[in-house]
């Protein structure tokens, strides 16, 4: 369902689309309002991203998707469990799944802390969270920057690529890739 703010706003922006295909028809303008072009990944990336410590591994999240970051919370397990998802958080009232990602990096297993940060992320599917050790900072990655997970022989589906970020190789992790992963 979506929500009555989002339905107002689509309505308007309907009524605006619908209004300025009809004065370029009095003015004999051809309006296309075809779909965006898809984005190839490389041009995705290009942009901010947050960078994060997991572990010894540098993890990248496009700043655009972050939602917000806060401080890890108990999670409540899942009724249906799977390895990948290491529970639900409770924000604000919203459960949220929040992936393990130390599972799916292999890493050994550890109970949340404090001093963890939990990231959460627009899935393209609704938010989804993971948690993380440190939080770094925002950095530029550069489209030739990018190397895609094919190129680079990546087995864990859930990372869409690599970028150098500040002349380190970062693992580019893609919350829509998660859910698929989790599946």
């Amino acid at each position: 369902m979506k929500d009555p703010q989002r339905q107002h706003l689509e309505a308007r922006l309907q009524g605006i689309l619908s209004e300025l295909a009809s004065v370029c028809q009095d003015l004999g303008i051809e309006l296309s309002l075809a779909p965006p072009a898809q984005l190839s990944p490389q041009e995705r990336w290009a942009g901010p991203v947050l960078l994060t410590k997991l572990g010894p591994y540098l993890l990248a999240f496009q700043a655009a998707l972050v939602h917000e970051l806060i401080r890890a919370v108990a999670l409540s397990p899942g009724v249906e469990p799977r390895l990948a998802i290491a529970g639900f958080a409770n924000v604000r009232g919203d459960a949220v799944t929040v992936f393990d990602l130390r599972y799916l990096l292999e890493l050994a297993a550890e109970p949340l802390h404090p001093d963890q940060v939990m990231l959460l992320l627009d899935s393209g599917q609704g938010r989804v969270a993971v948690v993380v050790d440190e939080v770094l900072d925002i950095y530029e990655v550069e489209a030739d920057a990018y190397q895609s997970r094919e190129v680079m022989g990546l087995r864990q589906g859930f990372i869409e690529g690599v970028a150098r970020v500040e002349e380190q190789l970062v693992a580019l992790i893609s919350p829509s890739l998660l859910i698929k992963v989790a599946q």
